[in-house]
């Protein structure tokens, strides 16, 4: 993002305008792209032009490529367009959260994508990331708005020429979801929602297997029971310690190894115990 200083028409010359916006990181000084991507409006309508230039600029960049083949670019294979937004609107109540929506076009270009994908591929993309979305946070946070999923003609999803979105994630209106929104956990949980999903969905078009990166060991604990196991274990109980006498399960507990020492030192432990008639006797 940068910073450019701009001079509007009669009306407004008498002041200069600071603007930041993505639009302004896509001109030739700092990406290479051509005025026509990123000026349609002439200048005229910043609004319009830093909207547009999203999806324009993905198109130039992958022109070419195997998933824009009858288009002029720069051969980048981008298979996806994404824009993340947060929305308007409040529950009444000031409890509940507004919650998530998707929006997708798929009504232009006789329904077709450049490479020849029906645009109903971008219907199930939008799908996925608000039903995805819908499910994680509630995991983390309790119930959790599911929206709409929206067929309609926006710019973001209509001109990427590559299966697009535009997932609402939450909405800066209301309170509830703005706690969420300000909570390290949420931004964490609602980035890693869309991970998953776009992971899924490219592989499974690519024919692919996947493997969801794990999170790391969270509120870990341990419960040791009257003889150094969890008793509420019920599979180790029923693998490990069927058939053992008093004797052998002091012996375990004595040495307090994992489920996976058992297994490697169960048939030694055996021989021990067969051996030791005084074991037994006690």
């Amino acid at each position: 993002m940068s910073c450019t200083r701009l001079s509007r028409n009669a009306l407004a010359k008498s002041f200069e305008v600071n603007l930041e916006t993505p639009l302004f990181s896509i001109p030739s000084l700092w990406a290479g792209a051509p005025y026509k991507i990123y000026g349609g409006r002439k200048g005229q309508n910043d609004y319009a032009d830093d909207i547009n230039t999203r999806s324009l600029m993905t198109n130039w960049l992958g022109g070419g490529s195997v998933y824009m083949p009858a288009l002029n670019g720069k051969n980048v294979p981008l298979e996806l367009s994404l824009a993340l937004h947060s929305d308007a609107g409040f529950n009444p109540d000031g409890k509940s959260t507004w919650g998530a929506l998707a929006i997708c076009t798929t009504d232009f270009n006789d329904g077709m994508l450049n490479s020849g994908v029906s645009r109903f591929t971008s219907k199930d993309f939008a799908k996925a990331l608000r039903d995805n979305l819908v499910e994680d946070m509630g995991q983390t946070f309790g119930a959790f708005g599911k929206r709409y999923l929206w067929d309609r003609n926006y710019s973001e999803t209509r001109l990427p020429e590559v299966p697009s979105a535009i997932l609402e994630m939450l909405s800066h209106q209301s309170f509830p979801d703005m706690r969420i929104a300000q909570d390290p956990m949420g931004k964490f949980t609602i980035a890693r929602s869309i991970y998953k999903t776009i992971l899924r969905f490219v592989n499974s078009n690519h024919g692919e297997d996947y493997v969801v990166q794990p999170l790391a060991p969270n509120h870990f604990s341990v419960e040791i029971g009257d003889f150094g196991y969890n008793s509420r274990e019920k599979s180790f109980n029923e693998l490990f310690l069927s058939g053992l006498n008093k004797a052998e399960l002091i012996i375990l507990s004595q040495m307090a190894i994992s489920k996976e020492a058992v297994m490697i030192f169960h048939k030694e432990l055996g021989y021990l115990l067969n051996d030791s008639a005084s074991i037994r006797s006690n």
